[in-house]
C-alpha cells in the first residue's frame, strides 16, 4: 500500500488500537485504519509547522496529541483534530523520544552517547535519567506498560527495559546484532525489534523471551496493534500489515 512519497521514518498506533499514524522524510503525517488498512487522513507538508523532514513521532495516551521531532532538531506537539502546533521546543540535538504521560513528559535519547533523559517539555525541566556504564548508540526508543517502562534498542543488539518508578532494569539480547527499529504496544508488554537486514523479532517482555521471528526487507519504521498486527513502513513510502501467527 503506497502512502508517502518519501522514506517512512516513524510509526505509532493510537491508544484505542484503531489507527496507525506514520511520519515521513517528505514532511507529511498520515493516519491509517487498522480495521481495513486504508488511509483515512493526512497532514501535508507545509501545514501548521510541518516544514521539515520528520524523524520520529509518538502519541499521547489520550490519542489527541502527537509529538514529532524534525530534522531541524525541533520537537513539536501537534493537536491532531485541530491540526495546530501547540508547543515547540529545541532541547538539544535529540531525535528519539517517546511520550510517557498526558502531562507532556517525554523520554528523550541522546543518540550517540546512549543517554536517556525524562523531561517535562512544557516546563523545560529534566525530571529523571537512564544511563549505561558504557556509551553505546541508541537507535530506537519506546515506552510500554502505560508509560511505566522505557525500552531502548542499542547498536550492539542489546534491549534495555527500565522501570521508571522502581528504576529496576534488565537487558535482553536476541538474534539481532544491531537493533535499528523498536516498537511496542503502549498498554501491553509485547515489543518488536528489527535489523537493517530485515530480521524482525517479537518479544514477550513479561517472560523475557522472543516468541517469533520473520524476515521483511526494506523496513524503515514499525508499529504494533493490540491484536499483534505488525505495521511496517518501508523506504519507498509503502505501508505493510503483517499478521503474527503464534
Amino acid at each position: 500500500m503506497i502512502g508517502h512519497i518519501g522514506f517512512i521514518s516513524s510509526m505509532t498506533v493510537t491508544p484505542d488500537g484503531k489507527k496507525i499514524i506514520s511520519g515521513s522524510h517528505d514532511g507529511t503525517i498520515k493516519i491509517w485504519s487498522v480495521k481495513n488498512f486504508e488511509e483515512i487522513d493526512s497532514v501535508t507538508r507545509g501545514v501548521n509547522g510541518l516544514v521539515d523532514s520528520i524523524i520520529s513521532i509518538a502519541i499521547f495516551p489520550s490519542g489527541k496529541k502527537l509529538v514529532c521531532s524534525f530534522a531541524d532538531d525541533t520537537i513539536r506537539v501537534l493537536e491532531i483534530e485541530a491540526r495546530e502546533i501547540r508547543f515547540e521546543t529545541n532541547p538539544r540535538d535529540y531525535q528519539l523520544y517517546s511520550v510517557t504521560s498526558e502531562e507532556g513528559i517525554l523520554v528523550i535519547a541522546d543518540k550517540s552517547l546512549g543517554f536517556l533523559e525524562i523531561v517535562d517539555i512544557e516546563k523545560h525541566k529534566k525530571i529523571g535519567e537512564v544511563t549505561r556504564e558504557e556509551s553505546v548508540e541508541i537507535l530506537s526508543l519506546i515506552t510500554i506498560k502505560n508509560g511505566k517502562k522505557i525500552v531502548s534498542g542499542y547498536s550492539d543488539g542489546d534491549i534495555l527495559v527500565h522501570d521508571i518508578e522502581t528504576r529496576n532494569e534488565f537487558f535482553l539480547h536476541g538474534k539481532i546484532n544491531k537493533i535499528s527499529l523498536l516498537t511496542g504496544n503502549f498498554k501491553g508488554s509485547n515489543i518488536v525489534t528489527a535489523s537493517n537486514e530485515g530480521l524482525i523479532e517479537l518479544w514477550d517482555i513479561d517472560n523475557r523471551y522472543a516468541t517469533n521471528q520473520f524476515l521483511e526487507k526494506g523496513i524503515s519504521a514499525l508499529a504494533i496493534s493490540e491484536k499483534d498486527t505488525v505495521i511496517a513502513g518501508d523506504v519507498f513510502g509503502r505501508v505493510h500489515f503483517l499478521r503474527i501467527e503464534q
